[in-house]
């Protein structure tokens, strides 16, 4: 894979978890609204690189110790991991398997 291509993937990644963890914080205000920690946190975004990748997308948490969830990434690069209970910040990473 392409150096230029990997950089531009883990920037449109981080760039997507950003977002999403800074727009998880918009539940809105109102007195009989779901309480914030009870709705789902997830962490969406598409793993490509010119094509989708192949692989899976792991999430690791800051507690001691650690928890890591994963999500295999699907055919059209897609992945989507449920962060709920996982203390923030978050580190993301992803192994790639060879095509077949």
């Amino acid at each position: 894979m392409d150096v230029h291509k990997l950089k531009r993937l883990v920037i449109g990644l981080t760039i997507s978890i950003c977002s999403v963890i800074v727009l998880s914080g918009c539940s809105g205000s109102g007195g009989d609204s779901v309480p914030f920690a009870a709705m789902a946190q997830n962490v969406t975004g598409v793993a490509a690189a010119g094509s989708p990748l192949n692989g899976t997308v792991y999430l690791k948490d800051s507690a001691n110790p650690a928890k890591e969830v994963s999500s295999p990434i699907a055919a059209d690069g897609s992945f989507s991991i449920n962060v709920y209970g996982l203390a923030k910040p978050l580190s993301f990473f992803r192994t790639i398997h060879p095509p077949e």
